[in-house]
């Protein structure tokens, strides 16, 4: 359980908060949903404006914030509804990974008997001893160099995106499969809507 990690005075703040109008009506996540969603869309339409360097700094803030919102949305918020929650998550605003597969993999993650066992816990970064060895010395490399600031900005993406593929096609699992073709759908959507922003504006600002 969550409060076994919190000491009895946290417990104390979270459960007024839990019993306030802002804590019962989701109001922080609420507000979080419309900012992140039209903050990012108003720089796509109006980025020509705004500039390519604020635009791009901007942009980078509201993605970072919007995969923080999916995690709220994993965890139940704003509704009891997963379902619900699950639709202000999915659009590919961040790119790179399905909302489907980080729901389970977070949710795994949560498991708390088998926290950070390396053979269990889908998020950790821990390898146990045995499959250590396994490794070739170059692959030990590339681990080392995915556990420090820069790796794992740049390269655990990628490393993430490689072994869940992998994972997924060699046991055909089908639910997967589908997430990524409704997230590369979803994505390609977008990218064309952005596309044809950027000619839009472009063409007006030519005339």
């Amino acid at each position: 359980m969550a409060n076994a990690y919190i000491d009895p005075r946290q417990r104390s703040v979270v459960q007024q908060l839990m019993h306030s109008w802002i804590g019962r009506s989701e109001l922080p996540t609420w507000i979080l949903i419309a900012t992140v969603y039209s903050g990012w869309f108003a720089c796509v339409v109006y980025w020509q404006t705004l500039g390519l360097f604020a635009t791009t700094l901007l942009q980078i803030v509201l993605t970072t914030w919007y995969m923080s919102l999916q995690h709220e949305l994993i965890h139940g918020h704003p509704t009891r509804f997963p379902r619900l929650n699950q639709l202000f998550g999915t659009l590919p605003l961040a790119v790179w990974y399905p909302y489907g597969l980080y729901r389970d993999s977070h949710l795994a993650h949560h498991r708390n008997h088998t926290l950070t066992d390396p053979d269990e816990d889908p998020e950790t970064y821990y390898l146990s001893p045995e499959r250590w060895v396994r490794l070739k010395p170059w692959q030990q490399r590339v681990i080392h160099l995915r556990n420090t600031f820069p790796g794992r900005l740049l390269l655990g993406p990628l490393l993430d995106i490689a072994a869940t593929s992998k994972k997924m096609m060699q046991a055909r699992d089908r639910a997967a499969i589908t997430m990524w073709l409704v997230h590369l759908t979803l994505l390609a959507g977008l990218l064309y809507w952005m596309q044809q922003q950027g000619s839009h504006r472009c063409g007006s600002w030519a005339r």
